[in-house]
C-alpha cells in the first residue's frame, strides 16, 4: 500500500535524523492520507527534533484527535503511546 511505503520511507529518514526529508514524506503523506495519524504523528516529531515545540504540539494534538483505537493497528496504537 502506497501509504505504507511513504511512512517507512519517512521513518527510515527520521531514523537517520534527515528531518527535512522525514518532513517532507510525512507532509506528501498527510496530504495524501488525511485521515492517518501517524502522518501527523511524524510531522509533530520532526518539528519537536528541530526545537518548533508549539508547531509540534498542533501536530500531535491532531494525531491524537484522528487516532481512534477501533481503527489502529497494534503497531500504531504502540507508536502513538510512545510519542506521548
Amino acid at each position: 500500500m502506497r501509504r505504507d511505503v511513504i511512512f517507512a520511507r519517512a521513518k527510515h529518514f527520521y531514523d537517520l535524523q534527515h528531518y527535512a526529508e522525514a518532513l517532507s514524506l510525512h507532509s506528501e503523506l498527510v496530504r495524501e492520507f488525511p485521515h492517518y495519524s501517524n502522518g501527523y504523528l511524524g510531522l509533530g516529531n520532526e518539528y519537536f527534533r528541530t526545537g518548533q515545540y508549539d508547531t509540534a504540539a498542533q501536530f500531535y494534538e491532531r494525531a491524537v484527535a484522528l487516532a481512534e483505537p477501533a481503527n489502529l493497528t497494534d503497531a500504531e496504537t504502540q507508536s502513538l503511546i510512545v510519542a506521548i
